[in-house]
């Protein structure tokens, strides 16, 4: 019990440590007040609303054009899972809720695309409260030497309305069809 205990309360104190950095976010974060985390206490509260979805199929990908990613892995396999958030694994959806502009949430995608060095890579988190998307985009590049043709995209935000659909969209210019050959989508809640 002891040992346990202890674990845990290493496991915290490395998240705190991991969350400094958002603490006080500036600049480039959908508005977000610096003080976002103020009446978060110490983050002890323990499990926090998760939930993760795990693509590990390919989907073709039409040249120039915003493509959702669908058929993710159902919740029976162990890397998918959900811990007080909604998802619907079909639509590759993860529902956020809570009270409008007070509930605080990190959305995380990570990409893994078809090797090729033409052209360049986005993906976004279509947020469907009205408030739009946000994104990274990355030049495309053969596999070679290790490289692999991988976007991330991180966001932090306030909620919108009570209950908010979340997803991820990808885009390259390639000049013919790229398959996506496997995705992860995250969305945590922080506050």
């Amino acid at each position: 019990m002891n040992g346990e205990w202890k674990t845990l309360e290493a496991r915290v104190e490395q998240m705190e440590r991991r969350l400094n950095s958002v603490v006080q976010p500036s600049g480039g974060l959908s508005g977000l007040p610096s003080d976002v985390f103020a009446k978060s206490g110490p983050f002890s509260v323990l499990p926090a609303e998760c939930a993760i979805l795990y693509k590990n199929s390919s989907q073709a990908v039409v040249d120039a054009t915003w493509t959702t990613l669908v058929s993710w892995t159902d919740l029976s396999d162990p890397a998918v899972g959900q811990w007080g958030l909604s998802v619907d694994s079909t639509a590759g959806l993860i529902y956020t809720g809570g009270t409008p502009g007070d509930a605080v949430f990190l959305l995380w995608a990570s990409v893994l695309f078809e090797s090729n060095s033409s052209g360049v890579r986005s993906v976004h988190i279509n947020i469907a409260d009205g408030t739009g998307q946000t994104g990274h985009t990355v030049p495309g590049v053969g596999f070679f030497s290790g490289v692999l043709n991988t976007v991330q995209v991180q966001h932090v935000r306030t909620i919108k309305t009570n209950v908010t659909a979340n997803s991820i969209e990808v885009w390259h210019n390639r000049g013919a069809n790229l398959d996506v050959q496997s995705a992860i989508f995250a969305v945590a809640r922080l506050r």
